[in-house]
C-alpha cells in the first residue's frame, strides 16, 4: 500500500487523454467545483498546492 500519492500521478490517472499540466488544472478544477469535495479534503489537512496527497486525501477525492 502506497503512503503518499502525488498530485501529478492522480491527475494523470483521472486525465491520462491530456497532457501533464492540462491533468493538473483539470484535476484542481474539479476539487473546486464539486460540491463538498474542497471541504473534505481541507479536514484532511489539504491545501491548494500541496504537491503530496496522504492516502486518506486520495481516498476522500475517489469517493467524490
Amino acid at each position: 500500500m502506497r503512503v503518499r500519492g502525488s498530485f501529478g500521478a492522480l491527475a494523470m490517472r483521472y486525465y491520462p487523454d491530456l497532457s501533464y499540466k492540462s491533468a493538473l488544472r483539470q484535476l484542481r478544477n474539479e476539487i473546486r467545483i464539486t460540491r463538498g469535495l474542497l471541504p473534505a479534503l481541507q479536514e484532511c489537512g489539504y491545501h491548494e498546492h500541496k504537491r503530496l496527497l496522504s492516502p486518506r486525501q486520495v481516498k476522500v477525492i475517489e469517493e467524490y
